[in-house]
């Protein structure tokens, strides 16, 4: 298998607004609605992090559609059907282009609504995990380990502490064999798998996923106006690069509009645009990296909206200035984040 199309796991993007928060905060920040965005951060035996942002673009009685894009290159889609949301056993672990859009019987981004709820009730249920483009699937059992716990993601530009129940998993097909680590979101309508290890015999390192960023998809530039009024700097986290590069990709345009909309209507404000990134890689390399990948985003403005380049300057911190601990990949992903922080006076 060619490395860009190899099925990727699961990761959130971001888009601040206590407006958004409140249209959907009834539901959970995993209400499916179209324009909700997952994003997770990966890791297997193909590399280090890469991220990759699950977007729902149709909902309906039938069905709901993700589309799939990651920092390996991948682009495609995902049709869960309804039925198969509440009821299938067989849980599709990742993306490939080559796998068809709708593959009846299984659920995608979470198990359905039956195997937690078996879960729930009796602390076993099986599920199998389908793992590969030829549809293979591996037989196993679910048991709870720890219920009434919970585990930190993003939801728009908060940090919040979300239910969750900790499974593990033991898997076993013919020869193949596998273990998992799983922490699923402790509601009955919207199990998503937020965090998973899966080690199988047949691989020479773990899958490990985590998801980092729930966003509702709505325009965040009165929360990020509000924001650079009041504080004067926000850390964004939906501002998306190529892997291990500077060009920014297309899911965040949106995002590079609502900058130049509060600049433009702020029109005696001026910015520096402060890149991070993890501490992966070598110290003179990420602040290179983090340099150029702030320069990109004033590019951008410049460029495409008509911003005055006098009105921004750029700098790159590399990972020098971490918000969390760079040893696990939540970690990792918050501290790949773009700074904004006015100067002016």
């Amino acid at each position: 298998m060619q490395r860009k199309n190899r099925i990727a796991l699961f990761s959130f993007s971001f888009a601040a607004g206590a407006a958004a928060l409140a249209a959907f905060a009834y539901a959970g920040p995993f209400a499916l609605h179209e324009g909700l965005q997952i994003k997770r951060t990966f890791t297997s035996q193909y590399g280090f992090d890469a991220e990759e942002i699950n977007t729902i673009t149709d909902v309906n009685g039938n069905w709901y559609e993700i589309d799939y894009i990651d920092t390996r290159g991948t682009e495609t889609k995902r049709r869960v059907l309804t039925e198969d949301s509440q009821r299938a056993r067989v849980y599709l672990i990742g993306f490939d282009r080559r796998v068809p859009v709708t593959v009846p019987g299984t659920t995608s981004l979470g198990v359905s609504n039956a195997i937690l709820k078996e879960l729930r009730e009796t602390g076993q249920a099986h599920v199998a995990l389908m793992h590969d483009v030829r549809l293979n699937t591996i037989n196993g059992i679910l048991t709870m380990r720890q219920q009434n716990i919970t585990l930190p993601v993003l939801v728009e530009n908060q940090l919040v502490d979300l239910p969750v129940v900790h499974v593990e998993g033991v898997f076993q097909q013919g020869r193949r064999s596998g273990t998992g680590d799983f922490y699923f979101l402790d509601d009955k309508n919207r199990p998503v798998l937020l965090q998973y290890v899966i080690n199988f015999n047949w691989e020479n390192k773990p899958r490990t996923v985590r998801t980092v960023h729930v966003t509702a998809g709505y325009s965040q530039q009165k929360a990020m106006e509000q924001t650079l009024k009041t504080i004067r700097k926000l850390d964004l986290y939906g501002i998306h690069f190529d892997f291990d590069k500077a060009t920014i990709r297309k899911e965040t345009k949106s995002l590079i509009s609502d900058i130049a909309k509060t600049l433009n209507a702020n029109p005696r404000w001026t910015l520096e645009i402060r890149g991070h990134t993890d501490s992966i890689g070598g110290a003179d390399y990420n602040a290179s990296l983090s340099k150029r990948r702030a320069d990109s985003v004033k590019t951008q403005l410049v460029k495409r909206y008509g911003i005055k380049a006098a009105r921004l300057t750029t700098s790159g911190a590399g990972a020098t200035e971490p918000k969390a601990a760079n040893v696990t990949l939540q970690g990792r992903a918050v501290n790949r984040r773009v700074e904004l922080k006015r100067t002016d006076r």
